[in-house]
Parts: C-alpha cells; sequence; structure tokens
C-alpha cells in the first residue's frame, strides 16, 4: 500500500491540483470501498478467496498487526479456505528479474523501493510467479511463464516449505472483505464519506495508514472540500482516473508526466535509433482523440504493441475499467462540431508518395512487417486499425504539435504540400490517398523503394485477402478472396453472383499492379470450378436487377458480400469447409416475388427474413 502512495507522489512531474491528489489518495488508499462517494471510483484489491494457499500465515500475520486495527475475525477468515500446500514451479535465475523489473516498467508504479528481498517471504513457494501472471486484480502486466519466475526469483529469493494455515469453521466477517471481498462473508457497513468529512479529526477504525505529513494535508484537503459540497466535473473525473492508476508515471498528459530520473530508466529491447521516441511511452495528451474507441480499449487492455522494441509494456487495466476510460477519453478530447471525412482517395496516389520518389514514408516507417529503409518507426499499416483518419489528417499537417521534439516533418507545413506534381499538390487529396492506399495495403503492391520487383504473387498466410481486379471468369468487376486454407472464390459484383471457386495458389497481381493492359488475372490454382453465368437471383417479370451494396470484413479478413433486390435484402457470406465452402445467405424483407437460380431451376425465396446454409463441393 506505501509503495502505490509515495510512487504517485514522487515519480511524475507537474503534480495535479492539492485537492485533486487528495481525492485521488481518498480512492488510491481505497477509503471509497469503505465509505461510499458518488463522485470518486472505488479500487478494487486482490480477492481474499485462495489467499491462504497464496500467502504466508506468517506475513499475513505480521502485516495485520502492523497496518490495520486488530481484527481477530480476519485470520480465521482466510483459514478456512486453506486446502492444500501449492507446488514449486520451476526454479530461475534471479538475475535476468532483476533487468526485467526495470526493463518492462514495474518501477514506474512501484518506485525504487521494488528490490530485491522487498516482498521476501510474503508468498508460499512458487506462487510469487504465478501471482504475477495472474494477479487477480488489474492491473497486470503481460508476462510469459519464465518471465515471471525470473521476477519471482528477483524478489523473493527465500524459497522454504509451504505453511499451514489454522483451520477454522466457517469463514467470519470482517473488514477486509469491504476491499478485497470473499465469498461468502458479508461486508461491514460504514457511513457515507460525506458524513466522515463532517468529523473533524476522526481516524480510521480499520487500517492504520502512517500517512506522511503531506500526504495527510492532502486527504484534509480533500474531506474538507465534500465537506463544503464540492461535486466533481466529468473532467475531473476522468483527471482522477488516470491519477488513480498511475497513468502519469509513464505517460505525459497536458504536461503531467514522468520525472526526468523516471525517464532515463525507460530502455529498448533493441535498438532502431528512434531515440526517445521509440524508448518512452508516448503522451497521451488528446489520445481520446487519435485512436479509435475499440483501439482505446485495446490499448488500455495492453494488447497494442505499436513500438515492439519498447521494453516498457503497457498493463492490462481490464475491460470494465477499459471501456469507462475509452468513453471518457474520447469525450474529454474530441473536437467540439468534428465532421468525419469521407474517404474517397485512389490508393494509386497514395502508393506513390509513400514511396521514394514522393514523400518517403517508408524511410523511417515499416510497412506490413517490412523493415522501413532507416529507423524502423512504426508500421504503417496498423495506422487505419488504431487512427481516427480526422486525426491522422491533422497529425500529418503538423505533427510537432502532437508529438513535440518528433523528428516527423511536415510535408504540408501551414496546410500547403510540398510536393504539387501528386494531384497538383491537393493537400486534402494527397493525404485522404494516403490514408486509403494504408487501408488497402494488403491488396496491393508495396510502394517504390519496398517491393522485390518481379514478384507479385498474392499469398493469403494468416488472414483473407480480398482483392479487386478484372478477372478471367468473373469479369472487369470481379473481386477475389484468398483463403489460409488455400480455397478460393471470386465473386462478380456486375452480375452479383459468385463466378469461380478454386484451389491451391491465390492469384498473380502483375496484371492489376504493373500493366493494366495485360490480360485480366487468373486464377493461379488447380481445381477452378466456374459457376453459372448470368444472375443468381431475379425479380419475378424482370423488372429488377439485383444491386451490389459492398462488402464487409470481419477480423479475420473474410467478406459478407451485401446486395438487393426487388427490396429484399440479401447478405452472401464462404467460409471454408472440409470439401470446399460452407455458403450463408441471410434474406431480410423478401417480397413474394423475388426468387433464385438454384441447379437448372428457379426457387421461390421464402417471403420475410430466412437463411439458406449449402456446401459448395467439387
Amino acid at each position: 500500500m506505501r509503495i502505490a502512495i509515495m510512487a504517485a507522489l514522487c515519480w511524475s512531474t507537474a503534480p495535479a491540483e492539492p485537492l485533486e491528489e487528495g481525492l485521488a489518495l481518498l480512492s488510491r488508499l481505497r477509503c471509497i470501498n469503505c465509505h461510499a462517494s458518488p463522485d470518486l471510483e472505488t479500487v478494487a484489491a486482490t480477492p481474499l478467496d485462495g489467499a491462504a494457499n497464496r500467502l504466508r500465515a506468517s506475513y499475513v500475520s505480521s502485516m495485520l498487526r502492523t497496518h490495520y486495527i486488530a481484527d481477530p475475525n480476519a485470520m480465521a477468515m482466510l483459514g478456512s479456505r486453506y486446502q492444500t500446500s501449492p507446488a514449486i514451479v520451476g526454479a530461475a535465475e534471479p538475475g535476468p528479474g532483476q533487468k526485467l523489473v526495470e526493463q518492462v516498467g514495474c518501477n514506474a508504479c512501484h518506485g525504487l523501493t521494488l528490490t530485491e528481498g522487498s516482498r521476501s517471504g510474503r508468498y508460499q513457494p512458487g506462487m510469487l510467479a504465478v501471482y504475477l501472471q495472474s494477479p487477480l486484480h488489474q492491473p497486470r502486466i503481460p508476462l510469459t511463464g519464465s518471465e515471471a519466475a525470473s521476477i519471482a526469483a528477483y524478489l523473493d529469493p527465500s524459497v522454504g516449505p509451504a505453511e499451514a494455515w489454522p483451520s477454522a469453521g466457517r469463514a467470519a466477517s470482517s473488514a477486509c472483505v469491504n476491499c478485497h471481498g470473499f465469498t461468502g462473508a458479508a461486508t461491514v457497513p460504514a457511513p457515507p464519506l460525506a458524513a466522515v468529512a463532517r468529523r473533524p479529526g476522526t481516524k480510521c477504525s480499520t487500517a492504520r495508514y502512517n500517512l506522511s505529513a503531506t500526504e495527510s494535508r492532502l486527504v484534509r484537503t480533500a474531506l474538507d472540500a465534500i465537506r463544503d459540497g464540492h461535486r466533481v466535473s466529468p473532467e475531473q473525473s476522468l483527471r482522477l482516473r488516470l491519477e488513480v492508476r498511475q497513468c502519469h508515471a509513464c505517460h505525459n498528459r497536458d504536461g503531467r508526466g514522468p520525472a526526468p530520473e523516471a525517464l532515463a530508466r525507460f530502455t529498448v529491447t533493441e535498438d532502431t535509433d528512434l531515440g526517445d521516441e521509440g524508448r518512452i511511452p508516448p503522451a497521451i495528451t488528446r489520445i481520446g482523440y487519435k485512436l479509435t474507441q475499440p483501439a482505446l480499449v485495446k490499448a488500455l487492455r495492453g494488447d497494442t504493441r505499436v513500438h515492439p522494441r519498447m521494453a516498457a509494456r503497457m498493463p492490462d487495466f481490464g475491460e470494465a475499467a477499459a471501456l469507462d476510460l475509452a468513453r471518457r477519453l474520447a469525450e474529454a478530447d474530441t473536437p467540439a462540431g468534428l465532421k468525419p471525412i469521407e474517404r474517397v482517395g485512389r490508393n494509386t496516389f497514395g502508393r506513390e508518395l509513400a514511396g521514394i520518389r514522393g514523400l518517403g514514408c517508408i524511410n523511417c516507417h515499416e510497412l506490413r512487417g517490412r523493415k522501413s529503409l532507416g529507423i524502423g518507426a512504426s508500421d504503417l499499416a496498423l495506422a487505419p486499425q488504431r487512427l481516427r483518419a480526422e486525426w491522422f489528417r491533422d497529425f500529418l499537417i503538423d505533427p510537432a504539435r502532437f508529438h513535440p521534439g518528433t523528428r516527423m516533418p511536415s510535408f504540408w507545413p501551414g496546410g500547403v504540400a510540398s510536393n504539387k506534381k501528386v494531384l497538383r499538390g491537393d493537400t486534402a487529396r494527397q493525404i485522404d490517398g494516403i490514408w486509403v492506399y494504408l487501408m488497402e495495403s494488403g491488396q496491393t503492391r508495396l510502394p517504390e523503394g519496398m517491393e522485390d520487383r518481379g514478384s507479385f504473387e498474392i499469398k493469403p498466410t494468416d488472414k483473407v485477402i480480398v482483392f479487386r481486379t478484372f478477372i478471367k471468369g468473373a469479369g472487369t468487376h470481379g473481386i477475389a478472396v484468398g483463403y489460409p486454407e488455400k480455397v478460393h472464390a471470386a465473386f462478380d459484383a456486375q452480375e452479383v453472383r459468385w463466378a469461380l471457386v478454386w484451389r491451391g495458389r491465390f492469384l498473380d497481381a502483375e496484371a492489376t499492379w504493373e500493366d493494366r493492359f495485360n490480360p485480366p488475372s487468373a486464377p493461379l490454382g488447380a481445381d477452378v470450378l466456374s459457376l453459372p453465368a448470368g444472375p443468381e437471383f431475379t425479380v419475378e417479370g424482370g423488372a429488377d436487377a439485383a444491386r451490389f451494396r459492398g462488402y464487409r470484413l470481419d477480423a479475420r479478413g473474410t467478406p459478407t458480400f451485401l446486395y438487393s433486390i426487388g427490396g429484399a435484402e440479401i447478405e452472401d457470406r464462404l467460409t471454408p469447409s472440409r470439401n470446399g465452402f460452407t455458403r450463408t445467405i441471410s434474406i431480410r424483407n423478401a417480397p413474394a416475388n423475388v426468387w433464385r437460380r438454384k441447379g437448372g431451376e428457379r426457387v421461390r425465396v421464402a417471403p420475410g427474413s430466412s437463411e439458406i446454409r449449402e456446401e459448395i463441393t467439387w
């Protein structure tokens, strides 16, 4: 408990206002878990279920005497769940653990107090390593089993026999469960924080916090404000949530961030010549405008490695906190009246600008896992998955406004294009072209200076590839779909039908990328099956034709084609199966006069909504 509090006070610059610092302490000290306050956030502690199997009884007994008012029920409550001695995990050397503690970011929150022996004697044999991988409450830094074992060997080098706990008949009530929780045990009621604030000099009846003089003043400032009716604004609530989670220990936001001595501790696993940009966690000023909501949630779950050579790792704050923080950050950071950008650019121009004869983006940035020609900055293919298009535009025009000190130059200083050849120097169209190129980078050629000349074969590996081109047998509006399972298909968007299926290799894109006057692309694989020509869905009397509405991609890249006819809305999807494909056709709002060709027959489509599942084998 003392570690977390002091780190927040000592490891960041530009401290928060005393009132906010005090309010954050009330949450961090978990006062709110007993004394409810509608404006402040409760902070969960490690659940007590299974604590007797994780912790040594001697440590818990000593800790209760030192930090908490004597509670005769506490030890009995924990001992009631003691089961067996935990197994000891494999031994590990402490040296790598010390380096990991410094690298992955443990010290950012825990400070210099996290040293060898600081947790010695706390855990049952082998259980510290288990706890580091699954701490039962957030945040959790992603660690492999061997990494957790090495850190545990450094922090808790003394390994002795497991300690048995005294048995007890049943779980008893204790104020401990107000913070920690314990299945079957009731919480202990306490007055709300506003009532406590009106009692000058009142001391906690449960815990001995041993606050410093500074901390005591901050808590008193917060209690006085609550007593006088202070209400927390949405902006202040966000700042408090960031403060409680100690985000400023790694990230700078609005001038509040790591202190110089903390910055010196950040390092890289491999030198990329990026300097501080590749070493220090990025600023989060206006991060809610920069990242999309899904990307924000992923980042807050520790599921993002934009700079894979940065040693510090983003912790996982849990789903509830990630969703809450992502929403609050977006509300706080998105400019009022923001108008979404219409993405109408052509990737041909974006490719030209990204290459060595354009703006040279690949001189610094990686793309689709290909190394850059220079310093190894973030992979540009990740941009459309993470960034808001509006922020992307603003950033390219003035990078230093968003990342002070960045090496990224502006190729559109003051909004004026430095390259006047592409699109006649139209800034908006150039940036839009780059964005569209990055969105479609998986189905188009690499920029000049990065691709291997003469190698145009498209190979689906881990994701489905959707490739639009002229296709022999699928026409000038062909859309080829390549699956890692090595079965592929082509959709004719003009006749609105599946046109081809085949096995083996996918496509050679030379005709599309290098010379549009070459013959249409043809499947590279074997076992090519041409499906019946002509529209598949018709309206009785031929008064209406099917209209292609585009397609939707899932996380794997699999497309669902969308089209309509006679008022019916149709979704059409192929999924690889053992002998070919499973086709799923979902139909909504079908009138009584829509027909479908099946084999050599015409079949009336059931009115209303229906779903058709069938196998395509060959």
